[in-house]
């Protein structure tokens, strides 16, 4: 080796630990660091000239300066990459969709009779909004009704359900939901009373519960609370009479 090359690096060490002594940083000395690896820098120059004009006030001003200049770059580098990985996770599953069975217990409001169940079943689908909430809707068939006693006859329901929901992630697997169900009827069996005595449309408010029991398994139970009276009023001494029901599904998710 020359011993220029040798003067050049003797030098050149000499001058980093002059840095590392005039700037220590309280935060892990981190702006030394930085310091010391550049030499020729501007930030360099700038200490050197501070250091021979004696203006050690404006020197640790400026370190001061520097610190929390990289701080914030530090800190906007690593909120950059968390939000790009939060944001990739979201997009990444906006859409879902699954097919939905289960059971259904359902009572009538003004009847007097028992509560009759049945099944239900058809699509799932779901849009992830945001790591927390979600809108939710299906098209389910519904079987509805109650059995009869003594005295009253049973009523069979069948319906089309398809509920808009909106539903936010207390967990990553678990979810609660509430919003509008809305039914489409689309036969009645009944001794004495036939379709044309029943209102087409039906509508309530469902509260929900879904848990993730796998990545592609998913049980979920709703209570529908119905809201209109579903017999026509040109029925003699009618009642208010509203469908009040209960739901448990597995649904099988395609991620």
């Amino acid at each position: 080796m020359s011993e220029n090359k040798v003067g050049r690096k003797w030098q050149n060490k000499m001058e980093a630990g002059r840095l590392n002594r005039i700037c220590p940083n309280k935060a892990g000395n981190i702006t030394s660091v930085v310091f010391s690896g550049y030499s020729n820098s501007f930030v360099k120059n700038v200490i050197l000239v501070l250091e021979q004009n004696g203006n050690s006030d404006k020197l640790k001003s400026f370190q001061d300066i520097m610190t929390k200049l990289l701080k914030v770059f530090l800190l906007t580098c690593a909120l950059c990459m968390l939000s790009t990985r939060v944001s990739a996770q979201v997009e990444g599953k906006k859409n879902i969709f699954g097919i939905q069975l289960g059971g259904v217990v359902s009572s009538i409001e003004g009847y007097d009779a028992e509560k009759r169940t049945g099944l239900i079943g058809g699509l799932y689908w779901e849009y992830r909004i945001s790591r927390k909430f979600s809108l939710m809707s299906n098209m389910l068939y519904s079987q509805r009704g109650e059995k009869g006693l003594e005295n009253l006859s049973d009523i069979k329901l069948d319906y089309i359900n398809m509920p808009i929901m909106l539903k936010f992630a207390l967990l990553p697997e678990l979810g609660i939901s509430t919003g509008i169900n809305s039914d489409i009827l689309l036969g009645i069996k009944g001794i004495g009373i036939s379709r044309k005595d029943f209102k087409g449309s039906d509508w309530g408010i469902p509260l929900g519960i879904s848990l993730d029991i796998s990545k592609r398994l998913q049980l979920g139970g709703i209570i529908n609370y119905g809201l209109m009276n579903v017999v026509k009023n040109e029925i003699p001494q009618s009642s208010q009479v509203k469908n009040h029901w209960g739901s448990f599904t597995l649904s099988y998710i395609f991620r």
